[in-house]
């Protein structure tokens, strides 16, 4: 999977846990969930880690059920 693709599926999973997402023009990422705030730009796999880890803290449930 590439970081777009992967980034792309976190925004989706976050947007229908309540984020409001949307991507620049410059390629960063804003996450918003309600006074929080995140403008982040992957560049790297370890990039797309480190986001992920902070939207897990920030109330995003990253846990899938079969």
């Amino acid at each position: 999977m590439e970081i777009g693709e992967a980034m792309r599926l976190i925004a989706e999973e976050a947007e229908r846990q309540g984020f409001l997402v949307r991507q620049t023009r410059t390629s960063m990422w804003h996450f918003r969930k309600g006074n929080d705030n995140w403008l982040v730009a992957a560049k790297e796999p370890a990039h797309v880690l480190e986001i992920l880890r902070v939207l897990i803290s920030a109330g995003l449930d990253w846990s899938f059920k079969d």
